[in-house]
């Protein structure tokens, strides 16, 4: 090959026999290569050069078109109150707004101008906020907050407003952590409490999660009356992140809501939830205005529990209550008693939802006995949702007989029913839509045992057929059944299953089943649920995943601690992805 006729096809280079080996070129060959290469490389630099302006020329143009489409985009077309429409549907759903400027609102102002205007200019962007306020603020931060927040509040103009603040005072750990740049944490709470009652009369829903001494501050600062007041939840900020130390310490140790509820003749919505047994004096929560009273929580001691002369007092005292959610202690003491049982009729009640805390009661019969006279005081003909929960003694008895059975829509049972009690308890659900079983522990002499309370004989009774033309339940809509103790399988086959199932086809639309272990469904039973499934009905039934054995083999067992070596056992909760392991969905 001529090297004055340079190529960059290495097919036609002179060494392409030994390119991609080991060849070692002598001195000869490597000036040749050099020669080869001048060539080349010069072209490459010219080409690189014209790819430069290429480039340069390409985003130039780029740069110009898009410059220009974005003059006729359809976004800009839209008239500002369709794009205030568009903003309002970016805010959060399930909480209330931030001072973050990466969420919605405050990240449409800052996007160009013209979305700046409209979301300043739209009031319901602004007529929500969540208010946090830690204990590290020195005075300069909780004043540039405070003018954040009224900046905020302001743009709101004159709507209702709904506001979150959550803050606590209690458990400072150092009087240096106390006191910061002259602003003791007490002080940022106040100057932001007053903050807030400068916009009282606009306040429709209020969440206040607080420390208690710090309620009384509120209580203490809150204006006469807070006219437009609806809805107000309040909560333990110390319970809440976990610090039960302020029970021991210098928190009041009862708090009256008394003189604040006094202050709001509008509020008709009440949740308390995450305080400490003794904390909440219930006496105190009688709102004649009431439509919904949520005290809600886990058990006591860290949940609002009141006995059943307290829980009959209380309701005594907000007639016009269609939803109630409460705990409810069973253990006797002397005033119980002797005190008398007041009947309460509750007219427009349409949702009870009670749990029953596990009780020192002895015998069975004394647990059972005040459930049902608890049930027997509450008159409620409009009753259409009933949940109770107890993982006590096995009930013998339907304690809430006296509740309009036959007009529920909708029950919930968290509780261990004799099979025959669940029978007669399913015999009086002609009008039940939705009904949840759950599995649970409940008490005997022997100590805590496990069963299930549904059995083959409830879901025979349940099952449409030619000699079964009347089943129970005969509206069922909705069928939940949860069996977090392994029990579930013991008492029902699935045959037993897959027949109530199909013989619902057409009536039934959702059915959701959890079992700890997994069911053993025949190929034709699967294979009848899945047609089912495909024809319209919802169906899932699904089974925890065997907790795995490990078998440790690893370089740096004795190196790392033991923990990190372990899998988390799953809790078995309803969801798929509850735990390490998940579930296994079968439907």
């Amino acid at each position: 090959m001529d090297p004055s006729q340079p190529s960059s096809d290495l097919a036609q280079s002179p060494f392409k026999s030994v390119i991609g080996t080991n060849y070692s070129p002598s001195t000869a060959e490597a000036a040749i290569i050099k020669s080869l290469l001048v060539e080349p490389q010069r072209e490459r630099a010219r080409l690189e050069s014209e790819m430069r302006r290429i480039q340069a020329l390409l985003e130039k143009t780029k740069e110009y078109i898009e410059a220009h489409q974005s003059l006729i985009s359809p976004i800009r077309q839209l008239p500002s109150e369709t794009l205030a429409e568009i903003f309002l549907w970016c805010l959060p759903a399930d909480a209330l707004p931030v001072r973050n400027v990466k969420q919605a609102p405050l990240l449409f102002t800052t996007i160009c101008r013209a979305w700046r205007v409209v979301a300043l200019s739209t009031p319901r962007l602004w007529s929500s906020l969540h208010i946090y306020l830690p204990q590290h603020l020195t005075i300069d931060e909780l004043f540039q907050r405070r003018a954040g927040i009224s900046r905020w509040l302001e743009r709101s103009g004159s709507l209702p407003l709904f506001i979150s603040l959550h803050g606590r005072t209690s458990l400072v750990s150092t009087p240096t952590e106390f006191r910061i740049a002259g602003s003791s944490v007490k002080d940022n709470m106040m100057y932001l409490i007053r903050l807030l009652m400068e916009f009282g009369d606009r306040i429709m829903d209020l969440s206040l999660s607080l420390s208690p001494r710090d309620f009384l501050l509120f209580d203490e600062l809150s204006p006469p009356q807070f006219p437009a007041l609806i809805s107000l939840s309040i909560r333990d900020a110390n319970l809440h992140e976990g610090s039960y130390g302020h029970l021991h310490e210098n928190d009041p140790r009862e708090m009256s809501l008394t003189s604040l509820l006094q202050r709001m003749p509008r509020l008709q919505k009440l949740q308390l939830k995450d305080f400490s047994n003794h904390t909440i004096s219930a006496h105190t929560l009688g709102v004649r205005s009431l439509t919904s009273l949520d005290l809600s929580g886990a058990s006591a001691p860290f949940a609002v529990t009141i006995n059943i002369v307290q829980a009959l007092d209380l309701l005594s005292q907000t007639p016009w209550l269609q939803f109630l959610k409460m705990s409810i202690m069973l253990r006797l003491s002397g005033t119980d008693q002797v005190s008398p049982l007041p009947n309460v009729h509750l007219e427009h009640l349409e949702e009870l939802r009670i749990g029953f805390s596990t009780s020192t009661v002895r015998p069975r019969t004394d647990a059972q006995a005040r459930m049902i006279s608890l049930f027997t005081r509450i008159q409620c003909p409009s009753l259409k949702k009933l949940s109770v929960t107890w993982q006590g003694w096995l009930i013998s008895e339907i304690p809430f007989r006296g509740l309009p059975l036959c007009s529920l829509e909708f029950l919930e049972l968290h509780l261990l029913m004799e099979a025959e009690v669940l029978f007669e308890c399913l015999a009086l659900l002609t009008n039940v839509k939705t009904l949840q079983l759950r599995t649970g522990k409940y008490r005997s002499e022997f100590g805590n045992n496990n069963t299930c309370a549904l059995q083959n004989t409830h879901l025979l009774a349940m099952t449409l057929s030619a000699e079964n033309t009347t089943p129970l339940c005969p509206r069922l809509e909705n069928f939940h059944f949860v069996d977090k103790l392994g029990r579930g399988l013991e008492a029902l086959s699935t045959a037993a299953l897959t027949n109530f199932i199909a013989s619902r086809k057409g009536t039934l639309q959702y059915c959701d089943l959890f079992f700890t272990k997994v069911p053993g469904f025949t190929e034709g039973e699967l294979d009848c649920l899945r047609e089912l499934k495909q024809e319209g009905m919802k169906i899932r039934i699904h089974g925890a995943k065997s907790y795995p054995v490990m078998k440790l083999d690893a370089p740096d067992v004795g190196m790392v601690p033991w923990r990190q070596h372990r899998a988390v056992r799953p809790s078995f909760s309803i969801s798929d992805m509850e735990g390490a392991n998940g579930t296994d969905v079968i439907i």
